[in-house]
């Protein structure tokens, strides 16, 4: 259930970018099932995953990053970030809207 993935998630660490693809969306373009950006704890990852895992029946393909890595290759384009953009996902978390557009504020002006 994606409450208790999300809630799972945020207990790795600082994430700043989580994302469901690949079997989670039915997409293979990607060639990843979870991608996490930020600062993770790898013990709780690797327990997180496993759970995942077993929930779905299958053995799932993830990708970690920092934030810098991720930035980097955002930047150059690589083709793993640029298909990445183009699958079908699944955004849980997404601080710094990497994948997503900020929700437009309503102005108070007059």
């Amino acid at each position: 259930e994606p409450d208790g993935t999300l809630t799972a998630i945020r207990q790795l660490g600082n994430v700043e970018l989580a994302v469901l693809l690949g079997e989670f969306t039915r997409d293979t373009i990607s060639g990843i099932d979870v991608l996490i950006v930020g600062d993770v704890n790898q013990t709780k990852l690797q327990k997180f995953i496993t759970a995942l895992e077993q929930e779905e029946s299958r053995e799932l393909r993830y990708a970690v990053f920092s934030h810098d890595e991720f930035q980097y290759r955002l930047q150059i384009k690589d083709r793993f970030t640029s298909n990445v953009q183009l699958a079908k996902k699944e955004v849980l978390i997404d601080k710094f809207y990497i994948l997503t557009e900020p929700e437009p504020t309503i102005s108070e002006e007059q």
